[in-house]
Protein backbone atom coordinates (compact mmCIF):
# COMPACT_ATOMS: atom_id res chain seq x y z
CA UNK A 1 0.00 0.00 0.00
CA UNK A 2 2.52 2.57 0.93
CA UNK A 3 4.24 1.45 -2.57
CA UNK A 4 1.43 2.98 -4.15
CA UNK A 5 1.28 6.28 -2.15
CA UNK A 6 4.74 6.81 -2.93
CA UNK A 7 4.38 6.18 -6.41
CA UNK A 8 1.38 9.09 -6.84
CA UNK A 9 3.24 11.28 -5.00
CA UNK A 10 6.23 10.50 -7.19
CA UNK A 11 4.02 11.19 -10.11
CA UNK A 12 2.29 14.77 -8.56
CA UNK A 13 5.59 15.96 -7.69
CA UNK A 14 7.20 15.03 -11.21
CA UNK A 15 4.11 16.45 -12.60
CA UNK A 16 4.35 19.67 -10.83
CA UNK A 17 8.23 20.35 -11.68
CA UNK A 18 7.73 19.87 -15.50
CA UNK A 19 4.55 22.30 -15.36
CA UNK A 20 6.93 24.55 -13.92
CA UNK A 21 9.28 23.99 -16.40
CA UNK A 22 7.02 24.18 -19.30
CA UNK A 23 5.00 27.25 -17.58
CA UNK A 24 7.37 30.13 -18.78
CA UNK A 25 8.38 28.56 -22.33
CA UNK A 26 6.14 29.01 -25.56
CA UNK A 27 5.26 25.64 -25.23
CA UNK A 28 4.01 26.20 -21.30
CA UNK A 29 2.08 29.08 -22.54
CA UNK A 30 -0.17 27.56 -25.35
CA UNK A 31 -0.51 25.09 -23.22
CA UNK A 32 -2.04 27.54 -20.56
CA UNK A 33 -3.68 29.46 -23.62
CA UNK A 34 -5.82 26.02 -24.59
CA UNK A 35 -7.09 24.98 -21.66
CA UNK A 36 -8.10 28.45 -20.97
CA UNK A 37 -9.89 28.31 -23.83
CA UNK A 38 -11.14 24.62 -23.46
CA UNK A 39 -12.07 25.70 -20.16
CA UNK A 40 -14.23 28.65 -21.70
CA UNK A 41 -15.78 26.77 -24.18
CA UNK A 42 -16.94 24.48 -21.49
CA UNK A 43 -18.34 27.11 -19.35
CA UNK A 44 -20.31 28.30 -22.21
CA UNK A 45 -21.82 25.29 -22.79
CA UNK A 46 -22.91 24.53 -19.50
CA UNK A 47 -24.39 27.82 -18.92
CA UNK A 48 -26.08 27.37 -22.66
CA UNK A 49 -27.12 23.87 -21.14
CA UNK A 50 -28.64 25.35 -17.73
CA UNK A 51 -30.51 27.80 -19.54
CA UNK A 52 -32.60 25.65 -21.83
CA UNK A 53 -33.17 22.99 -19.46
CA UNK A 54 -34.60 25.48 -16.53
CA UNK A 55 -37.83 27.47 -16.58
CA UNK A 56 -37.12 29.10 -13.45
CA UNK A 57 -33.79 31.39 -13.55
CA UNK A 58 -34.43 35.03 -13.92
CA UNK A 59 -31.72 37.53 -15.83
CA UNK A 60 -30.47 37.89 -12.25
CA UNK A 61 -29.26 34.17 -11.56
CA UNK A 62 -28.29 34.26 -15.16
CA UNK A 63 -25.65 36.79 -14.66
CA UNK A 64 -24.38 36.09 -11.72
CA UNK A 65 -23.80 32.62 -13.19
CA UNK A 66 -21.67 33.77 -15.83
CA UNK A 67 -19.96 36.12 -14.13
CA UNK A 68 -19.90 35.07 -10.40
CA UNK A 69 -17.58 37.82 -9.72
CA UNK A 70 -20.19 40.54 -10.04
CA UNK A 71 -21.69 38.70 -6.63
CA UNK A 72 -18.60 39.86 -4.71
CA UNK A 73 -18.81 43.19 -6.16
CA UNK A 74 -22.07 44.00 -5.71
CA UNK A 75 -22.31 43.00 -2.10
CA UNK A 76 -19.34 45.22 -1.29
CA UNK A 77 -20.68 48.50 -2.32
CA UNK A 78 -20.04 47.88 -5.94
CA UNK A 79 -23.94 48.24 -7.79
CA UNK A 80 -24.60 52.19 -8.15
CA UNK A 81 -22.39 53.62 -5.89
CA UNK A 82 -24.21 53.23 -2.49
CA UNK A 83 -23.29 50.69 0.29
CA UNK A 84 -25.45 47.13 -0.33
CA UNK A 85 -28.44 46.19 1.68
CA UNK A 86 -29.97 42.18 0.44
CA UNK A 87 -33.17 43.74 1.91
CA UNK A 88 -33.35 46.52 -0.91
CA UNK A 89 -31.83 44.43 -3.20
CA UNK A 90 -34.45 42.14 -3.16
CA UNK A 91 -37.15 44.05 -3.23
CA UNK A 92 -35.92 47.39 -4.53
CA UNK A 93 -39.77 48.84 -5.52
CA UNK A 94 -41.13 47.61 -2.74
CA UNK A 95 -41.34 48.92 1.08
CA UNK A 96 -40.81 45.93 3.31
CA UNK A 97 -39.92 46.64 6.95
CA UNK A 98 -36.63 45.56 6.46
CA UNK A 99 -35.52 47.95 3.61
CA UNK A 100 -36.88 50.51 4.93
CA UNK A 101 -34.83 49.80 8.04
CA UNK A 102 -31.51 49.53 5.83
CA UNK A 103 -32.27 52.45 4.37
CA UNK A 104 -32.79 54.40 7.68
CA UNK A 105 -29.44 53.08 8.75
CA UNK A 106 -27.30 53.20 5.65
CA UNK A 107 -28.31 56.23 4.65
CA UNK A 108 -26.48 59.79 4.79
CA UNK A 109 -26.23 63.25 3.50
CA UNK A 110 -22.95 64.86 2.68
CA UNK A 111 -22.46 68.54 1.61
CA UNK A 112 -20.19 68.23 -1.93
CA UNK A 113 -20.48 71.81 -2.84
CA UNK A 114 -22.08 74.87 -2.05
CA UNK A 115 -25.85 74.41 -1.91
CA UNK A 116 -24.98 70.83 -3.34
CA UNK A 117 -25.66 67.60 -1.26
CA UNK A 118 -24.84 63.99 -2.20
CA UNK A 119 -27.66 61.62 -0.31
CA UNK A 120 -25.40 58.18 -0.10
CA UNK A 121 -28.25 55.42 0.27
CA UNK A 122 -27.96 51.74 -0.15
CA UNK A 123 -27.08 50.39 -3.66
CA UNK A 124 -27.76 54.71 -5.48
CA UNK A 125 -27.17 57.62 -4.56
CA UNK A 126 -29.26 61.15 -4.86
CA UNK A 127 -27.95 64.30 -5.59
CA UNK A 128 -29.79 67.67 -4.21
CA UNK A 129 -29.05 70.88 -5.23
CA UNK A 130 -30.42 74.38 -3.85
CA UNK A 131 -31.42 76.20 -6.32
CA UNK A 132 -33.35 80.05 -6.18
CA UNK A 133 -36.49 78.57 -6.85
CA UNK A 134 -36.57 75.91 -4.47
CA UNK A 135 -34.73 72.39 -4.16
CA UNK A 136 -33.86 69.68 -6.91
CA UNK A 137 -33.57 66.20 -6.23
CA UNK A 138 -31.85 64.01 -9.19
CA UNK A 139 -32.80 60.37 -9.21
CA UNK A 140 -34.70 59.60 -6.22
CA UNK A 141 -33.80 56.27 -4.94
CA UNK A 142 -36.40 53.59 -4.70
CA UNK A 143 -39.62 53.38 -2.84
CA UNK A 144 -38.47 52.23 0.95
CA UNK A 145 -35.97 55.17 0.66
CA UNK A 146 -38.77 57.68 0.72
CA UNK A 147 -38.94 58.74 4.09
CA UNK A 148 -34.74 58.70 4.84
CA UNK A 149 -34.64 60.95 2.01
CA UNK A 150 -37.30 64.13 3.42
CA UNK A 151 -35.72 63.32 6.86
CA UNK A 152 -32.16 63.83 5.43
CA UNK A 153 -33.22 66.76 3.45
CA UNK A 154 -34.75 68.48 6.46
Amino acid sequence: MNKHWLGYATTIIVGLLVGLGLSSTKVGGELQASVKASAQGAKKAALEKLVESSETLGARELLFLEYPEMIKAVSHGGGFGGDFSQAIGQDIFGRSDAAVADAEKMSRIVEVAPRTWMIYMPIVNAVLFETDEGLVLIDTGYNASGQTINRLIK
